[in-house]
């Protein structure tokens, strides 16, 4: 039987894996109250906000070498809790938010517990950013950890079940999987 189990999964994740799609191009919102607000406090009306927060798997990236179209800010925060906790501290609503947060919790938490957390997280932000684009950043493929690696794939498949067939437009979900 847990072998059955274990083909399904090993099914669901290379179903899951659909390189068809093409790249998605955030669109700006029209100007509205809220907008014309922040572009009264914001120097870089004319740019998109983007906001990455993320684990240490986001060191890497250099903001100002991203776009120029985009004004793009990075928070480090390895938990999902510790992402939560910085996002109630943006004071600036982004147009993009990335969250990359899952990586660490991988290692402490179930793979259900995981989602249910990242859920929480996703609809906690929905409430705080209403017209905020959230981009889910999935884990990356694990070569230290054999278990890991298996539990960031479960995650990632629950992730985009969840959200890719969601009625929510303003998520997506990014698959860093290879």
């Amino acid at each position: 039987m847990d072998n059955k189990e274990q083909e399904i999964m090993s099914l669901k994740v290379h179903n899951s894996r659909d390189d068809s799609t093409e790249f998605q191009q955030v669109k700006p919102r029209t100007q509205n109250k809220r907008s014309e607000d922040r572009s009264k406090t914001n120097t870089h009306s004319n740019k998109l906000q983007v906001t990455i927060i993320g684990t240490s798997n986001t060191n890497g990236i250099q903001c100002q070498k991203l776009s120029s179209r985009y004004r793009t800010d990075k928070i480090l925060a390895y938990t999902i809790a510790a992402t939560q906790t910085e996002i109630q501290k943006l004071t600036t609503i982004p147009d993009v938010l990335v969250i990359h947060s899952i990586t660490n919790d991988i290692k402490k938490l179930t793979p259900s517990e995981c989602v249910t957390k990242m859920s929480d997280l996703i609809a906690f932000t929905t409430e705080k950013f209403p017209k905020t684009k959230i981009i889910i950043s999935l884990p990356i493929p694990r070569s230290d950890n054999y278990s890991c690696n298996n539990n960031a794939q479960l995650v990632s498949v629950m992730l985009k079940e969840k959200f890719d067939q969601s009625e929510e437009t303003q998520i997506s979900v990014c698959d860093n999987s290879n």
